[in-house]
Parts: C-alpha cells; sequence; structure tokens
C-alpha cells in the first residue's frame, strides 16, 4: 500500500483493462491506515517462567488498531486487548528458561510491530515451602511470620498472599526468606503464596492457621509436600484433600503471673529477671518481652518458670509477656498482667542466688531484695 500523510481509512476497489479504458469491478474493501503505536512501559515489569502474568503494557496510539498482538522477543505473540487509547493488556506466555525480552506491540494481528519497546524479564517464581511459626491468633492484627522458600526478589513488588485474607507488602530477607505480618483474619486456614511482582501467585506448600479459640485442644491440619512442613488448603473448596497428613498441637497460651525482682536499674544491661507464671514451653521461641524495649531470649527452668535478661531501658513501667513460639506476645496470646519497673538511682539492694534443678537442666535463679 502507497504511503499517505495521516491516519484513516480509504476504500480500495480493483479495477479490470488497461488505463484509460479500465472498468471498476463490483465491490470494495475498506483499508485502515493508523499511526504506530507507542510502548514506554509495562507493568509488572517481570514474571514466572510458567508466564500466565497479566500485564499491563502504556504508551500512545494504543487504540487505533482492532487486532491488538502482544510479541515477546522474536518469537511468542499473544493477543491482547486494547483497554484505553493509552493503555492495553496481555498475558504473558510462557518461557523455558530466564531471559530478558523486547515487548513490542501490533494493531494488525501480527502483520506490523511497533518501532518501540519495552524490556521484560522472565525470573524463576517465588516457591513457599514452611511458614513460621505456622498458627497465630485470629482478630489480632501485627502477627509477624518468616517465609521460608525458593526464588523470592528484593523489588517494590516483594509480598505475601494469605488465601483470600489479603496481600501484604514483604521485607525481604535473602532468596530464601521473607518476612510478612499477616493480616487480620477470622478462625481458620489460608495458604500463603509470595510474589515477586505483586501479581503472580507463586507455587506454595506452606499455611498459616488463625486459631481463633481453638487454644487447648488438639486438632490434625491438613499437609501438602515435602514432610518438612506445611499445610494443605484445599483448591476446590474443601471437595478434596492430600492423603497425607501432620499432627498440629494447638496449646494454652503463655500467661505471666508474677516478676522477681519487679524492679531494676534504667540504663543497664544484664539484669536476669524470673519469670513466674503458667503455660511455659522450652522451644527455641521462648522469649520475653519487655513493653516496647525489646524482645529476648528465655532459659527454660519449668513449664511455670524462665528466666530472661531484660533489655535496657529508660526509667519507667513496662509489661512483661512470655512468647512460646517468639511471635507471640502483647498483642496475641501471651496475656500481660505484670510489670517491669526501670528505676533511676536505684538505693543498695540485696542479692539472693539458689540453685534450680529440673527435668531441662540446672541453673541459678537470682533474686533482689530492694
Amino acid at each position: 500500500m502507497p504511503a499517505v500523510q495521516k491516519s484513516g481509512t480509504v476504500l480500495i476497489r480493483a479495477v479490470e483493462g488497461a488505463q484509460g479504458s479500465s472498468r471498476g469491478l463490483e465491490g470494495e474493501v475498506r483499508y485502515v491506515y493508523y499511526n504506530e503505536p507507542v510502548v514506554t512501559r509495562v507493568e509488572p515489569s517481570s514474571g514466572a517462567l510458567e508466564g500466565g502474568t497479566m500485564l499491563s503494557l502504556y504508551g500512545r496510539g494504543l487504540e487505533e488498531g482492532s487486532n491488538l498482538t502482544c510479541r515477546f522477543g522474536t518469537g511468542d505473540a499473544v493477543a491482547g486487548r486494547q483497554e484505553t487509547s493509552t493503555m492495553a493488556t496481555c498475558v504473558a506466555p510462557p518461557r523455558p528458561v530466564k531471559d530478558v525480552v523486547w515487548l513490542q506491540v501490533s494493531l494488525n494481528g501480527g502483520a506490523d510491530f511497533s518501532g518501540s519497546a519495552v524490556e521484560y524479564a522472565y525470573e524463576a517464581g517465588a516457591t513457599v515451602d514452611e511458614v513460621r511459626p505456622s498458627a497465630g491468633d485470629s482478630g489480632v492484627d501485627g502477627q509477624t511470620v518468616t517465609v521460608i522458600g525458593r526464588h523470592f526478589g528484593s523489588g517494590q513488588g516483594l509480598s505475601c498472599l494469605f488465601g483470600t485474607r489479603g496481600r501484604v507488602r514483604g521485607m525481604p530477607m535473602t532468596s530464601t526468606a521473607v518476612v510478612c505480618v499477616a493480616p487480620r483474619g477470622g478462625p481458620g486456614a489460608v495458604g500463603v503464596s509470595v510474589s515477586n511482582n505483586g501479581v503472580d501467585e507463586g507455587q506454595t506448600r506452606g499455611g498459616f492457621v488463625y486459631s481463633g479459640d481453638l487454644k487447648g485442644k488438639s486438632a490434625f491440619v491438613y499437609y501438602e509436600g515435602p514432610e518438612r512442613g506445611g499445610i494443605l488448603v484445599s483448591l476446590n473448596g474443601g471437595a478434596d484433600f492430600s492423603g497425607s497428613a501432620v499432627e498440629y498441637a494447638y496449646e494454652a497460651g503463655a500467661t505471666v503471673d508474677e516478676v522477681r525482682p519487679s524492679a531494676g536499674d534504667s540504663g543497664v544491661d544484664g539484669q536476669t529477671v524470673t519469670v513466674i507464671g503458667r503455660h511455659f514451653g522450652s522451644g527455641q521461641g521462648l522469649s520475653c518481652l519487655f513493653g516496647t524495649r525489646g524482645r529476648v531470649r528465655g532459659m527454660p527452668m519449668t513449664s511455670t518458670a524462665v528466666v530472661c535478661v531484660a533489655p535496657r531501658g529508660g526509667p519507667g513501667a513496662v509489661g512483661v509477656s512470655v512468647s512460646n513460639n517468639g511471635v507471640e506476645g502483647e498483642t496475641a496470646s501471651g496475656i500481660v498482667s505484670v510489670r517491669y519497673e526501670y528505676r533511676s538511682g536505684m538505693s543498695a539492694k540485696s542479692v539472693g542466688r539458689s540453685e534450680v534443678r529440673t527435668g531441662l537442666g540446672s541453673g541459678s535463679v537470682y533474686s533482689e531484695t530492694l
């Protein structure tokens, strides 16, 4: 077709015979000239090798054709959809290996492609293997979990999806660990997946249980994948579940009744206290939370006593709670009814030391009299 100066529609009619004696044939066709589309950016700019990522392309002149097509590199072309004159959408096809390709658009079904292009990166999709801890309280905000897996990124799109409870921003730690704050949710189990671009939903073998009022009871939660952990979430509304399962125990939350001594010097490190209460565990997550002053690791003595070193703090009183899993505390199952006071300029005090022997071993408990 000959070149023209502006876009528009022309009518084409076939003729026969020599010039000057030609006659028109019946019928005519319409031919559309359009301005070349310009692509300036794509969101997201990366996606999983498996494909299926919904992409939004932005630019100019994207509405004039009737058959929008997206081309990835020199090969794969897929049908797209025109949304406005400055935006179109298409779904990324799969690719066998990691790669960065040029993404172009066509408005005539692939006969001509735009001279402009944007980069799109194919990456290994994020995979979740485990969530630590795998359970928390329902109806509670601020419960932090560490998601363990593979191929985690570090970009702005990094996020965790808790089933239908919502997507939250992720804090990258390594390519195998990301920290997220579980959104508030009612009782029940949800699958947890990680997205590197804020759009894709990665593969998952991990989950999180919102425990509700189930503490003190035992339950079975269904499991999918290797024996290292995880919770199965049915993909068809509970009609089918995996035949494999692991036992998950709901336990009574740690409760603090007393702190000995109940006060110490402000601005001083290394002050040991004995926390007395109920339902204390002995695992690696055992810890004491001193209000906003910080969380410290606990040394288990018995199910009713744990020893912790109070973090340095300025004058004032703080609530003391105990967590068995390293996550729960003042805002979750650790019930705060006891406080520890940081005092300035404390006078002389007497210090006593006693040996404690338990099934977990022996140790020294220090007590102070003010």
